[in-house]
């Protein structure tokens, strides 16, 4: 099999990071305020241990939330001990042998989760403890959205389900794009780039390898009818979790990208499954037509087709950056896609050929009606070329695997050791 992704020599890195970097931009009105991943998930502190001296039964209850994620600070389980986890009406069930320490579980579709820890043999003597827990992350039903991140009159945005006759190609295509869960509580969209595992998102999603470990990877997260009321539910329409932590390769503050790899699969996931995305190293071009797919609010994946009716397109190739951080940097390209919190790391593809031009990182729409006129900024796919190949990257000594050129060759290449900014987990 032809592998898509993999980089060897140095030189040769530092060209993908030109794709990525001109692969991000998102929606930029009068104010600029760096993105943020959107928050879904609100800590709540609880406090339970389970210890050597007997078995332990807990349910978890939280009234309203859509869904349940559990932090452990540890656990260590003596051999042939099982601790599980399960909703209470059956829906998901999680079982943890061994040792591990500050994590957050993959998310439970229920608000009611029971925590049951069992072993062959207790000793009523030994209070160690086998398990801690310290606060249980409450998943909110219904999401505030971010309103002035839609371009259009109001959101044309659509469940993904809604295109399947219309759009079989897009709907396609779409499937390989992911809604994250990160430590539990804030969610953005990534996607599968190259053959080999890979999978792109912002930065201001995950840029720390303590992140990445903490990151749930779901795929297919759509209803089944374009008129489901779950399709606008926080983690409604739940798909398959293919990951619960990803392996952090290569991370830019500057263009916000990171580039992950799902190293470590759930048991029966298949990637090939969902095929894959290209992205053009030569970038977008003004107004060429465009499209995404992403995960706004943390709910099932949608579309985002067209602009007042219309077809949307690359409406600017140097808008300003709306990073806080580097207020003076250019080179964003504008769009008019609708899209909300939780689309942070969206793919903007162009329509033609479902090619990937830009990575969406920021959604700063005013009213429609503003004389500055909003446009969403994206990190272009030739500039993410280009930060990769000028050292803005981050080297983790991992072979990345290899990304499909516009003209089919093989990019191969390694990170530089040198970093632009933020190299340091954080």
């Amino acid at each position: 099999m032809q592998h898509h992704f993999a980089f060897r020599s140095r030189v040769r890195m530092l060209a993908a990071s030109k794709l990525i970097s001109t692969l991000v931009a998102g929606l930029t009105a009068s104010v600029l305020a760096s993105p943020q991943p959107f928050q879904i998930g609100y800590p709540v502190p609880l406090s339970l241990r389970g210890d050597h001296s007997g078995p332990f039964n807990h349910t978890i209850h939280r009234d309203g939330a859509s869904y349940l994620s559990v932090h452990f600070t540890s656990i260590a389980l003596p051999d042939a001990a099982t601790l599980s986890l399960a909703c209470a009406d059956g829906a998901k069930q999680v079982s943890f042998t061994g040792a591990r320490s500050e994590f957050y579980t993959e998310s439970f579709p229920c608000n009611s989760v029971d925590v049951i820890y069992s072993a062959p043999t207790y000793d009523s003597s030994n209070h160690a403890p086998v398990f801690e827990v310290d606060q249980v992350i409450h998943g909110s039903a219904q999401s505030n959205g971010m309103l002035e991140t839609i371009c259009s009159i109001s959101d044309e945005s659509r469940p993904s389900v809604c295109s399947q006759a219309t759009e079989p190609a897009k709907l396609a295509a779409s499937r390989a794009v992911a809604r994250l869960l990160i430590n539990g509580r804030v969610t953005c969209t990534g996607w599968l780039f190259g053959s080999e595992g890979h999978m792109l998102t912002n930065s201001h999603c995950i840029n720390s390898e303590s992140r990445a470990a903490n990151t749930q990877v779901e795929f297919d997260a759509r209803c089944s009818t374009c008129k489901d009321p779950q399709n606008k539910v926080v983690s409604g329409c739940r798909g398959t979790i293919a990951a619960v932590g990803v392996k952090l390769v290569i991370w830019d503050e500057l263009n916000d990208f990171a580039l992950v790899k799902l190293d470590k699969l759930k048991p029966g996931v298949d990637l090939s499954t969902y095929g894959y995305l290209r992205a053009r190293e030569s970038g977008p071009v003004l107004g060429e037509p465009i499209w995404s797919a992403h995960h706004e609010a943390g709910w099932a994946q949608r579309l985002s087709l067209t602009y007042d009716g219309e077809v949307p397109k690359i409406a600017d190739l140097d808008k300003a950056s709306c990073m806080d951080n580097f207020p003076n940097a250019r080179d964003t390209v504008g769009h008019f896609l609708d899209t909300l919190g939780g689309s942070s790391g969206a793919p903007i593809m162009s329509t033609a050929d479902n090619v990937v031009v830009a990575l969406h990182n920021c959604g700063l729409c005013d009213s429609v009606g503003n004389s500055n006129v909003p446009q969403g900024q994206e990190p272009s796919a030739e500039r993410l070329y280009g930060a990769w190949h000028n050292g803005g990257t981050r080297d983790t000594g991992t072979d990345a695997g290899a990304h499909d050129s516009p003209d089919g060759r093989s990019d191969n290449g390694a990170a530089t050791d040198e970093c632009l900014h933020s190299c340091a987990d954080s």
